[in-house]
């Protein structure tokens, strides 16, 4: 009961930090609250904290091997349903690996407006990027488009995740039925991702 108090706490003092801080930026660019690019929403902590635990990090191993789990699969039996992966994600990020994330907690926020990924980025600071682990540990969570953190309302799911040459790239994760597609395109794109569409940070 106490790990479950405090876990609360812990999500409940991330919303408020974030917010803190997207209000200090919009008044430091002269933005009105109503024009905020971005709202956020409840804070998931991935993997989620049982009841039990103290509320920190916990290891979740050595390292993270894309190629083991970005893989296109007809269902969930043997792991996340994935329908499609784009040609630039395969060339980018399924060759990758990296260390293995700790328990992270993780900030949905809805975009309000039409934008790009550069203005998101900007909006975003030093909390937007995340890693590949952290992305899988969401969709592991919802294996076959289950309720949860990410959209499943063929809305993208938005991530800043570094390639394999630590280049900052936008992944979408769109969930389409049969399974979960998963694109990848350059930040610095003309593509304008709609209000609605839900950008992740830490």
């Amino acid at each position: 009961m106490v790990g479950f108090v405090r876990g609360a706490a812990l999500v409940f003092v991330g919303i408020i930090n974030w917010q803190a801080a997207a209000q200090a930026q919009s008044a430091l660019l002269g933005v009105a609250p109503e024009a905020e690019l971005l709202q956020p929403l409840e804070a998931r902590g991935c993997p989620p904290a049982e009841p039990s635990d103290p509320a920190t990090t916990a290891s979740l191993g050595d390292r993270f091997v894309a190629a083991q789990h970005f893989r296109e699969t007809a269902s969930a039996r043997n792991g996340v349903a994935i329908s499609w992966l784009g040609t630039m994600f395969r060339q980018r990020f399924v060759t990758k690996t990296e260390p293995a994330s700790a328990r992270t907690m993780l900030q949905p926020l809805r975009l309000r407006r039409p934008a790009r990924a550069s203005e998101i980025v900007a909006w975003l600071g030093d909390r937007g990027e995340v890693t590949l682990g952290e992305l899988w540990c969401l969709l592991s969570l919802q294996p076959n488009g289950e309720q949860g953190a990410l959209l499943t309302n063929a809305i993208p799911n938005l991530f800043f995740v570094r390639d394999r040459e630590e280049k900052l790239w936008t992944v979408d994760v769109v969930w389409g039925g049969p399974g979960w597609e998963i694109g990848a395109s350059a930040i610095d794109g003309d593509r304008r991702w709609e209000a609605g569409a839900q950008p992740f940070s830490r």
